[in-house]
């Protein structure tokens, strides 16, 4: 196998032109990513195994966010090769998988920076308003079920996700259990005592 240097270059296009920080790939082996023009090079002298005059390889792009994607092949011939990339628009559903490889996805925060510890995503908490009923234990003051849905849910709807307080012979709240073993909001408050909680 050749050991001398053959050169694959050349620019990757997104929808936008040529731009910096797009990813390039030769057989998942050799990765680069664009320079500030768009421009790549690479030598497939590098692979681990070299390279075969006439065989073919696979050239894979996409861009700094991963909304456009292209995979292609080329052929070893001559002494080098100039490639231009053109990128198209990801097929979401369709090519979040190349071949074996999975596809990463990454989320952006503020200034276009990856969301890591030290950049976190902002986020506005809306507090869920939730109406409540209680059902006490026949003959005491003490709760034994709370049932929680959305306002103006009727209680024979499946829309309410229902606790049950569990009591020791000192009557403190020993554990609190769910109906069915769920917090979901599927169960029918009417119904609360047919459930088994968990």
């Amino acid at each position: 196998m050749p050991s001398t240097p053959y050169i694959v270059s050349g620019t990757v296009y997104t929808s936008n032109g040529s731009v910096s920080n797009s990813v390039v790939r030769i057989n998942s082996e050799l990765v680069t990513t664009t320079d500030d023009q768009g421009q790549y090079l690479l030598d497939i002298a590098n692979f681990s195994d070299g390279y075969t005059d006439g065989s073919s390889y696979t050239i894979e792009s996409w861009d700094e966010f991963e909304n456009e994607y292209k995979t292609d092949t080329f052929t070893v011939a001559g002494g080098g090769l100039t490639k231009d990339v053109y990128l198209d628009s990801r097929d979401v559903q369709n090519d979040l998988t190349k071949g074996s490889d999975t596809r990463r996805e990454e989320i952006r925060s503020i200034g276009n920076k990856p969301v890591s510890q030290d950049n976190l995503l902002p986020v506005q908490s809306n507090d869920r308003i939730f109406t409540q009923k209680l059902a006490y234990v026949s003959g005491t003051s003490r709760t034994e079920y709370v049932g929680e849905a959305a306002p103006g849910t009727p209680v024979g709807q499946a829309k309410w996700r229902i606790k049950k307080l569990v009591y020791n012979s000192s009557n403190y709240t020993t554990d609190i259990v769910w109906a069915n073993g769920s917090g979901k909001f599927d169960k029918i408050w009417s119904s609360r005592a047919s459930y088994s909680y968990a």
